[in-house]
């Protein structure tokens, strides 16, 4: 035996190495503090002395605070002695206290608190106070407030106060200053006491566009972008970044991944398409962080804590994204993360909770039991389907059947009676495998639980911002479970007023137990069985799947198996049960996901800048599957390969499969940007380079014999000879023993992809009223080859803003139009398609029976290989009326994608494999117009209402694609795969529907004829352009959202409805192949569909069948492929997909002052939520659009019962100082 111990160190090595990374905040905190001078001048601290001297003052002040006195002893020798009480007061407001009367002042210096003689003018001062509030009357902490000419200052407190000395007189003014505010200045006349009033500074606060590279005023932007704050964001609590989005986007739409994924709440089930696909490959765009894009390695909607993120910035059209090259065609994402503020130690808590009931497997729609068993019946005695039981007795006695068929099929042989049959039949009517299912591998609820907490301190020269969030998901499955840790810091310094940096750190830590069992397992089990008896026991159960977990399962049935332990004396008992299979796996996933960043800025004179920045991206997935000696995996590999000698090919033990993948990536970026105003000028040109590599590669490992405890594996294992005959008879093409368990086939994969780009960006303004802009960028890439061989791509654009109310003309409508903004654009991008090479390449395998190394060619060379291209115009108006009551934009594009990557046929001695080949020969073309409406219905003290509408229509075509293939299946549910020239992207053909004949099987029209399928003799006959119309999209052409939110003092109640028009929908429909496999095969007799039980009986029933009669039977395989095709989409089962449906409701309560003031809190918000509430508005008949009820397939259960849930949360907030 070999020791296990240094591949298990090598394995965690990486694992255990990133742990250090938890020490990121504390590093940071030592090695660079933040300056906490201006902070804690603000801290409240509590005094109290009694005719104290003032050195004993000062000793009492050092005590509960960072500062030293300096002073000396001649100044304080006659200062009278100190009474006060003061608590929880400033220690500004403290010291003016003590020195109001006296001839000394003080000045605060880093730590230090300086002492001094008040001069003669300041013997002149005089105390002035006062309040700083905005609009709503609220208090607003750390507004700095500056004598205007001097440096005497101070700060607002924690309610908004301010006291300040000014110099008696007039002349004498104070300004007022804070981020994101418009300054106030205040002359003072005889009175001590003020109220300030600050409005939003509206370009700082919502007008600031972030596109990676640089941040622009709106004014000068002229692409088309939408921006979601932090405030817009923090109102939903969902724990998904995604579900934050949707709905507050024009343009960006979520479409389903159902197929992969079957938990609706992780981040990586939906793709994202941004204004309509421009390839036809990965549509997703371009996702940037603090100005990187993520590695292709990362997943950056796991790695990133939504409480983190200050902004997101979708850019849509060439203008705005077009500097950022290759991927930019299909949109960029730009997430910009929060930053320490100048502001005092401020400290903030979340906590959420998060619950979603599990699947309710009653409502798949299968047929109940006793529905199941009546259809059997009918089957067996009154159709043939069943003959095979009475005709073939090795088929009886060979197999494993289900408890309802060995029934019934023991009757009609004769081996009992048919009352006995029926007895039998009565009490397996009253058992559905889905009630014990649901009670041994459920959960009531899905649960998620997270808790965030976040500390920031600054000033004006250094700013520093912490914060770490765990969350703990317990999934719907019993045994699923996974744990996540986001840990982030971040720091900025400006060491001199020419000099700035900032460091980045960003680390995710996670693991899941996946020893659950999913639900799809129920299709792969016989309705009515039980997997455990009254006391608990494993019950013997027929596993009806050839899947590896359950390889040689049909070969033989339980009674032989037994009989093969028994004879062989094997050292395995070699039953199933599903239960049994959950209980003896241990399935762990550990990942971890890290990203640093620096940054350093240089300003040698004004308006010039050089930025050196950074990032290091490095991400480590690893996968364990343990299999311990009671799992079938373990037992039937070891029994299956047994010898009739007594010898084990596979040795007994557990068995371990390992699956690692590291990535890393590395990019540097140097830019160059001058920004000055010349009068009535402004020119901001900016130049750079990017250099960047991506790179990642994965392994897998597999152990026999492993001993978890012992660490120690089998060794001298033969893979190379071939171990037959199996004792389970098989006879398949896999003789030789698997190098991985379980894993006949496995892959080594690997990635390393470099960028080196160049780019410029200009923007001139002239008097503020007119502004162009305009980019370029150079892409080169190792992708299409070596570096010479590598075409150059420039990627431009240009665009031109009008603020039209900055005209003459315009002023006189300044109260009704406030803003109003004319854009254009037009511009070139690229996209990099990474499924297709210049080279011939192909795939390295192992031969199963030599072992010998051979590669299997995937593709013939294309040297014509090149970028895919897109190019867009775009026209927009920005708007703001009524006092910027109703604002807005509109927006109306046009995208043109050339030399996309499509499947094309080709000759076949071109040695392309299936005669295809990807080719730049694709196009599609997309056409939209999207507006948002923001209007403030009612905007009083204590009662608000806001409106938001927005709208979006896209429509898009494929060009310039000839068939791959002329055949049903490139028309229907190969549709995604095959495209047709103009016609959308999503596609839906369909057969026109002309109901059932006089036997009950589907009519259709063909070439304005109506036919019978039993008219088909040869399939390949019809000419499929007359068979299909198309009948429209799948994708909606409309979609948009309606957010109303209504403020009545401290509640804020929130409602989105989420709504898509002008698509189709396929619905329910029969298994296919239900003649030639679904009726005959031992292996399908798990789950009947719910429309087998009203299907055609009669004439009677042409308008009200579920489907076609099921007891005419076909053997024709053209007939049988055609009516396969004209249940799921012939026109009578494509509905309309509109609908409108309640996407989230929320009520957040936020606890008054003078509550928080008791509780010794800042801030306190508590948010309830339901999301995925359903549809108030469809047109299907008794179905959800979004959630179609498939019966006959997998999917009904993914796609229907795990998906369409409502999901509710709880949060809170809290502010602690």
């Amino acid at each position: 035996m070999k020791t296990f111990l240094q591949k298990r160190k090598k394995c965690f090595h990486g694992w255990r190495s990133l742990k250090h990374f938890l020490l990121l905040p504390v590093v940071f905190f030592i090695l660079a503090p933040p300056p906490l001078t201006a902070a804690y001048q603000q801290e409240k601290i509590s005094i109290t002395l009694k005719n104290a001297s003032i050195t004993t003052f000062f000793e009492e002040v050092e005590k509960v605070t960072m500062f030293k006195f300096f002073y000396k002893k001649s100044q304080v020798e006659s200062f009278p002695n100190v009474t006060i009480e003061a608590k929880d007061q400033t220690l500004s407001s403290i010291l003016n206290t003590v020195f109001a009367k006296s001839n000394l002042t003080y000045s605060f210096n880093e730590k230090q608190i300086v002492i001094q003689e008040k001069s003669s003018t300041q013997s002149q001062l005089i105390k002035i106070s006062g309040l700083v509030v905005d609009k709503s009357k609220t208090p607003i902490v750390g507004v700095s407030v500056i004598v205007v000419g001097t440096k005497r200052g101070t700060y607002t407190d924690d309610e908004g106060k301010f006291e300040i000395d000014i110099p008696r007189g007039r002349g004498t003014s104070v300004s007022f200053s804070m981020i994101g505010m418009n300054t106030q200045i205040l002359y003072p006349d005889e009175k001590t006491y003020y109220e300030i009033v600050m409005v939003e500074d509206e370009l700082v606060i919502s007008e600031a566009v972030v596109t990676g590279y640089q941040t622009l005023p709106r004014e000068r932007v002229t692409g088309a972008f939408t921006q979601v704050d932090s405030k817009e964001l923090e109102r939903n609590r969902t724990f998904s970044l995604k579900d934050k989005l949707e709905g507050l986007v024009p343009g960006l739409y979520f479409e389903p991944n159902y197929v992969e994924d079957q938990y609706p709440t992780d981040q990586a089930s939906r793709s994202i398409i941004i204004r309509g696909a421009s390839t036809f490959g990965d549509s997703n765009p371009l996702i940037v962080i603090d100005g990187f894009p993520v590695s292709s390695a990362s997943n950056p909607w796991s790695s990133i804590n939504p409480d983190d993120i200050e902004n997101v910035t979708v850019l849509k059209d060439a203008s705005a994204a077009s500097i950022w090259g290759a991927q930019a065609a299909n949109g960029v994402i730009v997430i910009t993360t929060k930053r320490g503020q100048s502001t005092a130690p401020k400290v903030d808590v979340a906590v959420d909770f998060y619950a979603q009931a599990a699947p309710n497997l009653n409502k798949i729609p299968w047929a109940s039991s006793e529905q199941a068993v009546e259809l059997y019946k009918w089957m067996a005695f009154e159709t043939n389907y069943l003959d095979q039981f009475k005709t073939n007795a090795a088929i009886y006695d060979k197999y494993d059947l289900s408890p309802v068929i060995r029934t019934i099929a023991g009757a009609m042989r004769g081996v009992i009676t048919m009352d006995q049959a029926n007895t039998e039949l009565e009490k397996l009517k009253k058992i559905d495998v889905r009630d014990e299912f649901a009670e041994l591998f459920l959960n009531k609820l899905e649960t998620n639980v997270k808790a965030n907490i976040a500390y920031q301190i600054g000033s004006k020269s250094h700013n520093f911002r912490t914060s770490i969030t765990a969350t703990s998901n317990q999934k719907y499955n019993k045994g699923n479970e996974k744990s996540d840790y986001i840990i982030s810091v971040s720091e900025q310094l400006a060491p001199a007023k020419w000099m700035a940096l900032s460091f980045g750190a960003n680390l995710n830590l996670n693991e899941s137990k996946n020893n659950g069992m999913d639900i799809k397992e129920l299709n792969y089990i016989n309705q009515m069985t039980q997997i455990l008896d009254e006391n608990g026991n494993y019950l013997p159960m027929i596993a009806q799947d050839s899947r590896a977990t359950y390889d040689s399962y049909y070969a033989l049935s339980t009674a032989a198996r037994r009989d093969s332990v028994a004879k062989y004396r094997l050292p395995y008992d070699w039953d199933w049960n599903l239960k049994r299979e959950a209980d003896n796996r241990d399935n762990t996933e550990k990942n971890s996901d890290l990203r640093l960043t620096a940054k350093l800025n240089l300003m040698p004179f004004a308006g010039l800048s050089v930025e050196l920045s950074y990032q290091y991206q490095y991400v480590n997935r690893y996968l364990r599957e343990y299999y311990n000696e009671q799992s079938w995996v373990v037992r039937n590999q070891v029994n299956n390969n047994a010898r009739t000698d007594g010898t084990y090919p596979i040795p007994p033990g557990g068995m371990l499969y390992e699956r690692k993948r590291m990535g890393s990536g590395n990019n540097y970026r140097g830019q160059v940007t001058y920004d000055k105003k010349f009068g009535e000028h402004s020119l901001k040109v900016m130049a750079g380079t990017d250099w960047k590599k991506d790179y990642y590669d994965e392994h897998p490992y597999g152990y026999y014999g492993y001993d978890p405890q012992a660490l120690t594996y089998a060794s001298g294992i033969n893979f190379k000879d071939p171990v037959y005959p199996k004792l389970s008879g098989q006879t398949n093409y896999y003789q030789t023993i698997p190098m991985i368990p379980g894993k006949y086939y496995f892959s080594i994969n690997g990635r390393d992809d470099r960028y080196v780009s160049y780019f410029g960006n200009f923007g001139y303004s002239y008097n503020k009223k007119y502004d162009l802009t305009g980019s370029i960028r150079l892409d080169k890439t190792n992708l299409f080859g070596s570096s010479s061989d590598s075409p150059n791509l420039p990627q431009w654009s240009v665009g031109f803003g009008w603020q039209i109310t900055q005209e003459e003309f315009a002023k006189k409508f300044k109260n009704e139009v406030n803003y109003l903004k004319l854009r254009a654009s037009y511009g070139w991008n690229g996209n990099i398609d990474k499924s297709a090479a210049p080279y011939l390449y192909g795939y390295p395998w192992t031969d199963p029976v030599t072992r010998l190394p051979y590669s299997a060619i995937q593709s013939a060379p294309n040297p014509n290989l090149t970028w895919e291209k897109t190019s867009t115009y775009n026209i927009g108006i920005d708007y703001g009326l009524l006092s910027n009551n109703i604002s807005g934009t509109i927006n109306f594009y046009h995208k043109d994608s050339k030399d996309c990557l499509v499947q094309m046929a080709v000759n076949g001695t071109y040695g392309f494999q299936n005669n295809r080949a990807t080719l730049n020969a694709g196009g599609l073309k997309n056409t939209g117009i999207e507006f948002d409406i923001q209007a403030n219905i009612i905007n009083r003290k204590d009662f608000k209402w806001q409106t938001m509408f927005q709208y979006s229509t896209n429509k898009n075509i494929a060009v310039g694609i000839t068939r791959v293939l002329n055949n049903i299946m490139a028309y229907t549910n190969m549709s995604f795969y095959y495209r047709k020239p103009d016609q959308p992207l999503s596609y839906l053909a369909a057969i026109e529907w002309a109901g059932y004949d006089e036997a009950g099987l589907p009519k259709f029209m063909y070439d304005g004829v109506e036919t019978k399928i039993t008219d088909v003799t040869d399939i390949n006959k019809l000419d499929m352009m007359k068979l299909f119309k198309f009948v429209g999209q799948k994708d909606p052409k409309h979609f948009g959202s309606l957010t109303n939110r209504i403020a009545y003092k401290n509640f804020d109640l929130s409602i989105r409805l989420y709504y898509k028009f002008g698509h189709k929908v396929i619905g329910d429909y029969p298994p296919t192949s239900i003649f030639s496999s679904y009726m005959t095969a031992t292996k399908m007799y798990t789950f009947l569909p719910e429309k087998m039980v009203n299907s055609w009986k009669s004439a009677e029933d042409a308008n009200t069948a579920s489907m076609y009669n099921i007891g005419t039977k076909i053997t024709n395989s053209a007939q049988t492929q055609l009516l396969d095709a004209i249940m799921p989409y012939g026109t009578q089962n494509v509905y309309n997909a509109s609908s409108v449906r309640i996407q989230s409701i929320s009520l957040s309560y936020i606890v008054p002052k003078h509550i928080l003031q008791k509780l010794n809190l800042k801030d306190l918000r508590i948010v309830i939520e339901g999301r995925n509430l359903g549809p108030i508005i469809k047109f299907t008949p008794g179905f959800d659009p979004d959630n179609p009820p498939y019966s006959s397939s997998t999917y009904g259960a993914l796609l229907f019962v795990a998906r369409n849930r409502p999901e509710f949360s709880a949060g809170l907030k809290i502010g602690l100082f």
